[in-house]
């Protein structure tokens, strides 16, 4: 179980997160589930997509990249649209919900597989999650998690303390999107954990991120931009970087049934996670992989 949430204010220097949630200002954390039903011919998109079926494909590159070793350069253009069409030229990971790195529950397996490709520019992050997910059934409630769902952590900096809250650590953030469906547009939040068993939500603003339904699945895009824009990171410079995928493949279930990451990096000494859930990537950022810009 995820800890308790205390949601309270805080500055957000990377400019990705429209206001902060207020006390009384969400509704109750309702687990209830939306499948994602794919009628065509709605757009794709943040905020404004209906949660429609779209079978246009991105391109395929070789997934055989290491995203915890190096992260490329993308040239611009660049469009937020959730296609992934500017890492055509890079390689992207592999990961399947059996063989991740970590996993919530180890005994359990769920087809799911995502392919990872991110990428830095002198304006920010930028990250595409293309998920291959038979079944897509999305959270009704503001706790996406609770259902299919990406997870984005991105810092500025190597770093890496274990609390975060947008000011520390290279301005180290969470975020999770969650696709269309039923409806309902795509929606994405972003996650501070300042201190043990007390997290932070806020909006994702929605021109940070763009999500879709696929032929085979979904797609999430998402850009995170420099601190300071007018001091971006260079090659050989490193940041702290992680992706997590939520799981949930029945529209009965109560909630999420697995998650999985990308890395997970071991931690030594007291961690801010709760002893019940034990350092993960959304609680401790010392977790987080730590790749270097090429």
């Amino acid at each position: 179980m995820i800890a308790p949430r205390r949601r309270g204010a805080r500055p957000i220097p990377w400019a990705i997160a429209s206001c902060l949630v207020v006390a009384g200002a969400c509704g109750p954390r309702d687990l209830q589930v939306l499948e994602a039903t794919r009628d065509a011919g709605a757009h794709d998109g943040g905020s404004t997509d209906a949660g429609s079926y779209d079978a246009g494909a991105t391109c395929t590159p070789p997934a055989g990249a290491d995203l915890c070793s190096a992260i490329p350069e993308l040239e611009a253009p660049r469009t937020l649209d959730a296609r992934g069409d500017e890492f055509c030229a890079t390689q992207g990971v592999l990961v399947t919900a059996d063989t991740a790195a970590w996993k919530l529950h180890p005994d359990l397996s769920f087809p799911e597989v995502l392919v990872v490709h991110a990428g830095w520019s002198i304006d920010g992050v930028h990250v595409d999650v293309r998920v291959t997910d038979p079944h897509v059934v999305v959270s009704a409630s503001s706790a996406l998690a609770e259902g299919d769902a990406v997870e984005i952590f991105v810092s500025g900096s190597v770093d890496l303390h274990g609390p975060f809250d947008g000011t520390v650590d290279g301005g180290a953030l969470q975020v999770i999107v969650a696709p269309p469906a039923a409806g309902v547009p795509a929606r994405g939040t972003t996650y501070f954990h300042p201190a043990k068993a007390v997290q932070t939500e806020a909006p994702l603003d929605p021109s940070r991120y763009a999500a879709r339904l696929t032929d085979d699945g979904y797609e999430v895009e998402v850009f995170f931009p420099w601190t300071n824009p007018g001091a971006p990171r260079a090659s050989g410079d490193g940041i702290g970087f992680d992706v997590s995928l939520d799981i949930s493949d029945s529209d009965t279930a109560s909630g999420r049934q697995q998650e999985i990451s990308l890395g997970n990096r071991p931690v030594a000494g007291a961690t801010n996670c709760t002893p019940d859930v034990g350092p993960q990537p959304f609680c401790d950022d010392r977790t987080w992989c730590t790749p270097t810009l090429r």
